[in-house]
């Protein structure tokens, strides 16, 4: 805020009052903003009003974000790319040269562009344009993967028969469109299909499909015995 607003605000937060009123007992008073080396739109907070504040730097933590996005259900595609390349859940840097770039929100505007919808390169644009051009690039090559994984029905009709890919980018793509398209009633193939692949994908499902099923352990033996 400019310094006579932060003026303004001594009072408030320092007596928690309004003129003579006082705020209600729980009422919470959090401030946000953002670094000067951001290059954002900041002033300097003038020392009063730092002595009114407990401070705390926020970071990114890339396990606690596919946490939320899985739980408010974003495309399984964004959450494989993600599980793939966690540096690109933010990749901001204060001297780019893009119009824009990837952060949790522009992967949140992204997800509501693409949700159940085909991405490739007509639409790399749009997607250019919400996460920025390089990771739009990497993004829809990995959405390419898709193209040819083995569908879900074959995996629950053939676990044995059905390969598993090499590529980490295509396990991880596998892993969450399981997620995505298993039901309940189809557990004990995918299990099967599960164990041919390396423990740190697997684990990849088993958090997956407990944020989508949170019952799932306690109403499948199946699914129980192998967590």
């Amino acid at each position: 805020a400019s310094k006579p607003v932060q003026a303004a605000a001594y009072k408030l937060i320092l007596d928690r009052q309004v003129g003579n009123k006082d705020l209600h007992e729980k009422v919470a008073m959090v401030a946000a903003g953002n670094l000067a080396t951001d290059k954002a739109i900041v002033h300097q907070m003038s020392t009063a009003l730092q002595s009114r504040m407990i401070h705390y730097e926020m970071e990114i933590d890339h396990k606690a974000w596919l946490q939320w996005a899985m739980e408010n259900n974003f495309d399984h595609r964004i959450l494989g790319y993600i599980n793939y390349q966690p540096s690109m859940l933010m990749n901001f840097n204060p001297d780019h040269s893009d119009l824009t770039f990837a952060c949790p929100r522009t992967w949140e505007f992204l997800n509501r562009l693409v949700k159940d919808k085909p991405v490739g390169q007509e639409i790399s644009a749009r997607v250019s344009g919400t996460v920025g051009a390089g990771v739009a690039t990497t993004f829809i090559t990995f959405c390419d993967v898709y193209k040819d994984l083995p569908s879900m029905d074959k995996i629950v009709a053939d676990p044995d028969g059905v390969e598993v890919p090499t590529e980490p980018s295509t396990r991880y793509a596998v892993m969450t469109m399981m997620v995505e398209k298993f039901s309940s009633s189809d557990i004990g193939q995918v299990i099967k299909y599960l164990k041919k692949f390396p423990p740190e994908f697997q684990i990849v499902f088993l958090k997956g499909a407990t944020v989508k099923h949170p019952k799932l352990r306690q109403e499948n033996k199946d699914f129980a015995d192998y967590v």
